[in-house]
């Protein structure tokens, strides 16, 4: 597998920079302080080349430091994770990896997540790594200080919190903020590593009336305080049983103001609930009718369009392209075929084109994508480069939109374009405009535009080009 070809590359490469004198192509650079990340959100562990070229080819991996096992590893246009509490949370981000950058994407972050990672980077017969170091921290709930009775001449003040990381720091203050004694139980973490607090201090009649609990996260430098002023007659010739009488009263009032505020917080819950649901509704309402447009304009455009019976050329697919029997699908496979040579087969890119081609008129295809993650088509000259690789840029003959790890849409224009695409299209609409010179994209199935190439400089017959480069379960087929 991917990631056990990973794991043993190092222990290779050294035997064989061993018996063979080579030099360095790269180093991989970390960043020089460690990433900080809180609990619950997203943390990024940048790497990069030194000196800066592009690693579109070269195959990653993020490892946890002491394990050889891989938080994340990429190669052949396809993700692996080998440990499980990683698995679902990780991605590796490739948007700038044509300038040697990425980083590895952890979701939903844990206090197990903390610690040193090493990033590899590894083209064909070198390898170079870096380090970089996690630190997770988490700001626990606000305080709850409260008084628990009469004890030892004073009162007991108990202060309490949950959900730090790493263990806090606890001080209790005066009035005039002089630190006071205090007895703190030991921290304890719960079965997501964070910690709780519980500590308290022994009120007396000279400690004045207000005490003020403080607690502080050394990582974040940041801390909570919570305040309570205690009357005079508490300490003042009071006796045991007074005091005791005292605190129950003030504890029956804290209950029923808990209650009341419960009643009146259910009440606005149920309010705003109403609110968000009306909201729902209308959003509803608008996107059906937004959906409803959007149709009506995609079925507008298709009457302007002449629907092209578009099927696969075998003669120009690449040796690892499967084609169906129907020349309307096809499939990535890790074999090399045996297939016959000749000036209009592609042999390094994974790509197919289209049996007709098209002078003029307007034409329109639709191409079923499925969920596949990885796929990249539209259009392109008769007279394209298929033996080398050249840039897949409308310079250079090629108009096409592509899809990386199921998330990143982009224009392959020069330089490449971001596309902003909401939900990931099931099948794709191309339609050519050739006098207009105009090639776009559309959701075949909501009706939602994706991209449009304008005043493209067609010359001579274009064909429909198709590119994937990854075994996945779901064909890229063209719809009869």
């Amino acid at each position: 597998s991917l990631v056990f070809h990973l794991l043993h590359l190092p222990v290779c490469l050294a035997l064989v920079q061993l018996l063979t004198p080579c030099s360095a192509e790269f180093a991989v650079i970390g960043p020089p302080e460690p990433i900080l990340s809180m609990v619950g959100e997203v943390a990024e562990l940048p790497c990069h080349l030194s000196p800066k070229m592009s690693a579109e080819t070269m195959e990653l991996m993020w490892l946890r430091s002491g394990l050889r096992q891989a938080v994340c590893a990429y190669g052949d246009g396809k993700e692996e994770t080998e440990i499980a509490e990683y698995r679902g949370r990780t991605s590796i981000l490739r948007e700038n990896i044509a300038e040697g950058k990425a980083a590895l994407r952890i979701h939903k972050v844990r206090v197990s997540d903390s610690g040193t990672y090493q990033c590899y980077f590894q083209d064909a017969d070198f390898f170079a790594k870096a380090q970089v170091e996690l630190k997770v921290a988490a700001l626990g709930s606000d305080l709850h200080i409260e008084m628990k009775g009469y004890e030892d001449g004073g009162i007991r003040v108990e202060c309490t919190s949950a959900g730090w990381y790493p263990q806090p720091h606890v001080e209790w203050r005066g009035d005039g903020g002089e630190s006071l004694p205090a007895m703190a139980a030991p921290g304890a973490a719960d079965g997501e590593g964070l910690y709780a607090v519980t500590s308290s201090v022994i009120l007396e009649g000279g400690s004045g009336k207000g005490v003020s609990c403080v607690v502080r996260n050394p990582l974040l430098s940041q801390e909570k305080t919570a305040r309570l002023s205690i009357a005079g007659p508490f300490f003042s010739n009071t006796k045991p049983w007074q005091v005791a009488v005292w605190v129950t009263l003030l504890a029956l009032l804290g209950l029923l103001a808990g209650a009341v505020f419960t009643w009146c917080r259910q009440q606005k819950r149920i309010w705003v609930l109403s609110q968000e649901k009306e909201r729902e509704e209308a959003e509803k309402q608008q996107e059906w009718s937004a959906k409803e447009k959007l149709l009506e304009e995609l079925k507008w455009k298709m009457a302007l369009y002449q629907p092209a019976d578009v099927i696969l050329d075998p003669d120009t697919a690449h040796p690892k392209l499967l084609i169906s029997e129907d020349q309307r699908s096809l499939q990535y496979i890790h074999t090399w075929q045996s297939l016959p040579d000749n000036p209009r087969r592609f042999q390094d890119r994974s790509c197919v084109l289209g049996r007709e081609s098209f002078t003029s008129g307007r034409h329109f295809w639709e191409v079923e994508v499925g969920d596949r993650k990885h796929w990249q088509f539209g259009v392109c000259r008769e007279n394209v480069e298929r033996k080398y690789h050249p840039p897949v840029t409308p310079q250079n003959g090629f108009w096409t939109i592509s899809l990386f790890n199921g998330h990143d849409f982009q224009a392959q224009t020069d330089p490449r374009s971001k596309l902003t695409v909401v939900k990931p299209p099931k099948r794709v609409g191309v339609f050519l405009d050739y006098e207009s010179a105009e090639v776009s994209f559309y959701d075949a199935i909501d009706g939602s535009h994706i991209h449009t190439f304008s005043q493209a400089s067609f010359s001579g017959p274009l064909l429909p080009l198709f590119w994937i480069w990854s075994q996945e379960t779901t064909a890229l087929t063209i719809c009869p």
